[in-house]
């Protein structure tokens, strides 16, 4: 601590060293993608819908406006169980995907098609363990911040607007 700024430097070290680069480290064609309003703030977000915090975490970003997300699912608590909602998502045509996963990251259910290719899911598990990610919700802001956990409100958004190109 600094305790004369009052700044804890074990956390900008931590911070800095669980950084990406947000373009290269991300496979963001496999993520879906939700544009809302002008989508200038920009974030990716691996959730699990098993996983109650991402629920509170998809409830907030369900509310803001001017945002890119890049939902990556990541059934890491069941992934049996968590499996047909995946399936049902990705094998969906790409429009209806973000419905159908606010849907189910609403608790409802979705009959959908499962019998596709649905290996992205491999793929995006396995950049997930590249990434270090341990738990959901886990977000990455577009200047490569990690952000672990269901943060309060006011300190997500905040942390959101400063990630922002102006």
């Amino acid at each position: 601590m600094d305790l004369d700024k009052k700044l804890d430097l074990t956390k900008a070290s931590i911070d800095k060293a669980s950084a990406i680069n947000f373009g290269t480290d991300l496979p963001l064609q496999l993520a879906i993608k939700e544009v809302k309003g002008t989508g200038k703030r920009v974030m990716a977000v691996f959730e699990d819908p098993a996983c109650p915090s991402c629920r509170i975490l998809h409830k907030l970003l369900s509310q803001m406006d001017d945002v890119t997300i890049y939902h990556f699912v990541y059934p890491v608590i069941d992934p049996t169980a968590g499996a047909y909602k995946v399936k049902a998502t990705l094998c969906a045509p790409e429009a209806n995907r973000v419905a159908i996963w606010n849907t189910f990251m609403d608790g409802g259910t979705v009959e959908g098609d499962v019998n596709c290719d649905a290996s992205a899911v491999g793929t995006i598990m396995d950049a997930g363990k590249k990434l270090g990610i341990h738990n959901t919700p886990t977000v990455f802001l577009q200047n490569g911040q990690r952000l672990v956990g269901a943060l309060p409100p006011d300190q997500f958004v905040a942390a959101l607007d400063e990630a922002a190109p102006r």
